[in-house]
């Protein structure tokens, strides 16, 4: 079991940490050069969901980049290139559903998979991101077993063109033990 304890944010002067157990790890039998990772670009505007997401990408072996914002994601992903892309879609004026469309439309990135992120569970909003270009649409609070049969579903093709193994993970650890809390 992987356990991850992250920063949170407190009203008290004391730091907390919110403890977090991964009920899974990566399978790391190869020897990853940076370049061999897949690399995912997040956008998301909380804070505390960047670094969860980040940290667990990490975790299943793939490097990330964060944007803030909708408004940022598409020049940043036209630059780096992403083989997945984690959308959130609140964001203002420029939404994650606007900013999938842009994604959409740029020749270079059509292909790339874009996995919507949103707390809105309606499914006539699910079906507009989906038709926006997402791939797949997770409703948060997320579920991380969910996204790891997404991010593996998603990064098999980056697997394949890179001739590495991306996605495999043991199932020793996979239930969480009952007293855990989830994300």
């Amino acid at each position: 079991m992987t356990v991850l304890s992250l920063p949170t944010k407190s009203s008290r002067r004391e730091r907390s940490r919110t403890v977090l157990k991964v009920p899974f790890v990566l399978n790391n039998q190869l020897n990853h050069q940076p370049k061999s990772q897949p690399l995912v670009l997040i956008v998301e505007n909380h804070e505390d969901t960047r670094l969860m997401l980040k940290q667990i990408l990490g975790i299943w072996g793939c490097r990330s980049i964060e944007v803030e914002y909708g408004e940022g994601a598409v020049g940043v992903a036209e630059r780096a290139r992403p083989d997945l892309i984690l959308m959130n879609v609140g964001f203002p004026h420029f939404d994650g559903i606007e900013a999938t469309r842009h994604i959409r439309q740029t020749p270079a990135l059509k292909e790339v998979p874009i996995i919507i992120l949103s707390s809105y569970a309606e499914p006539t909003f699910c079906q507009t991101a989906l038709a926006a270009g997402g791939n797949d649409y997770l409703i948060k609070p997320i579920e991380l077993l969910q996204l790891e049969t997404l991010v593996v579903k998603h990064l098999d093709r980056f697997a394949n063109r890179n001739n590495i193994v991306v996605g495999k993970f043991s199932s020793a650890d996979s239930v969480l033990p009952p007293d855990s809390r989830e994300v």
